[in-house]
């Protein structure tokens, strides 16, 4: 077990049981990364507990998160290769419940860096630098921004231990690949699978989570992209006994070759899928179904890529039918940008492609707005007021989770806006919902 003295952040290591045993195990490749001295470098790293204490640490772990309200956080050892974009750690934060055995785990979103200009934002001294770097995470956190599916008062899982898994590789956690990558002026570390095997692992040996009743796994965005891309390993991780559930959020992105910006966000995901060397993790069977056409990247897509969920852990899909990110990446949609009447046109497009994706789903949960705030909406679950207000057939999205979960996801639970754009009478209009 190691800790980086590093101001009052810890960074937690795993049971050596539960880590690569090699080098060359942990990279797949029989060497180490070409700079991971220097990684290491930038932090420094004691033993303060024997493997032989893990259980009794974990006791005592969890005893001293049981008085805290905050969320903590974790790092990994650098030398796991669980690594953010800039070659810092990755990690979650997690906020303890001692007396409860189920775990919610919630992926963030931040989209991908697979062309310069996204991928320069994440750099220290970018936009967005908490996206490729763990160097500015405070140790301690209250989201406030999280809202619905994670708020300790309101949220159906308000009892449960809950995990905040933040996002720093850029390729929804299936980086994979073992040197640097350069783009544009910089290299970037595209280690988010690792990251993902690693956070398994530590929840694990560390807080218990392989003895858990139930988990939900949940995201929004490209982090609800990474929920669907990695549940069937998810599943494989833990026993068949605990029971498993998945909820995305804002995460159907679309392969929309009619519009000019659909086929270029559609070729940098492409080039995504070499960046990131995602072939090995994505499914199999996906990658062998678009390897004849030279098109194994759609794989990264919800669109094709949830045809292989696993048909044991039910699926919860939380989609706006007029998503802020569909209509601008996919579809071109800008103020100003095309003439009213093709606006309107590409809009109703995009709402026709996303409700007709999701409607196809052999999914038992769905809640598919579009009316008044829904639209141009593209997380729902972080926003408290809008998880515990829109209702669709009478139903908010937080009641139809906790419906759907309460019933094991067996009980079907898919209500939808049927009205188009711009909707006539509002959000409330009985005649213009409906269940699917």
């Amino acid at each position: 077990y190691q800790r980086r003295v590093h101001g009052e952040v810890d960074v937690d290591g795993v049971a050596s049981s539960s880590l690569p045993s090699s080098p060359s195990e942990l990279f797949d490749s029989g060497k180490t990364p070409a700079n991971a001295t220097e990684v290491k470098s930038h932090f420094r790293f004691v033993n303060v507990l024997p493997e032989s204490k893990a259980e009794a640490m974990s006791r005592d772990r969890i005893a001293r998160y049981a008085s805290r309200s905050k969320w903590r956080l974790h790092l990994f050892p650098v030398t796991s290769g669980a690594l953010c974009l800039d070659g810092s750690p990755g990690g979650y934060y997690l906020r303890l419940a001692p007396e409860s055995k189920s775990w919610i785990v919630f992926f963030e979103g931040g989209g991908w860096c697979h062309h310069p200009g996204p991928c320069g934002n994440r750099v220290p001294g970018g936009k967005l630098p908490s996206l490729g770097s763990s160097t500015q995470w405070r140790s301690t956190e209250t989201f406030p921004l999280v809202g619905g599916i994670l708020n300790t008062k309101t949220s159906p899982f308000r009892s449960w231990n809950m995990v905040y898994w933040r996002y720093c590789d850029a390729s929804s956690h299936v980086g994979n690949a073992m040197n640097p990558v350069e783009i544009g002026e910089n290299q970037f570390w595209f280690r988010g699978f690792q990251i993902l095997r690693v956070g398994i692992a530590h929840l694990k040996s560390v807080f218990g989570a392989d003895r858990a009743e139930e988990i939900v796994v949940a995201g929004h965005s490209a982090g609800a992209m990474a929920v669907m891309l990695h549940l069937n390993y998810w599943r494989r991780q833990f026993d068949s006994s605990i029971l498993m559930y998945a909820i995305m959020d804002g995460g159907f992105f679309l392969d929309a070759q009619q519009y000019e910006e659909g086929r270029e966000e559609s070729r940098r995901f492409a080039k995504g899928y070499d960046y990131w060397n995602a072939e090995p993790i994505l499914d199999p069977r996906c990658v062998r179904a678009h390897r004849a056409d030279n098109a194994s990247w759609r794989c990264l897509l919800p669109q094709y890529a949830a045809s292989y969920l696993p048909a044991n852990v039910p699926v919860f899909i939380s989609q706006s039918k007029y998503d802020a990110h569909a209509m601008k990446v996919f579809a071109g949609v800008k103020v100003g940008h095309h003439k009213p009447a093709e606006e309107q046109r590409r809009i109703l497009g995009i709402g026709d492609l996303l409700s007709n994706g999701v409607r196809a789903l052999n999914v038992t949960g769905v809640f598919l707005p579009g009316c008044s705030l829904a639209f141009g909406k593209h997380s729902m679950l972080g926003d408290g007021s809008f998880c515990g207000s829109y209702k669709i057939m009478g139903q908010t999205l937080c009641q139809a989770i906790a419906e759907w979960h309460v019933g094991r996801g067996s009980s079907t639970v898919r209500l939808e806006d049927r009205c188009h754009h711009p909707c006539e009478g509002g959000h409330t209009e009985p005649c213009r919902q409906r269940s699917v």
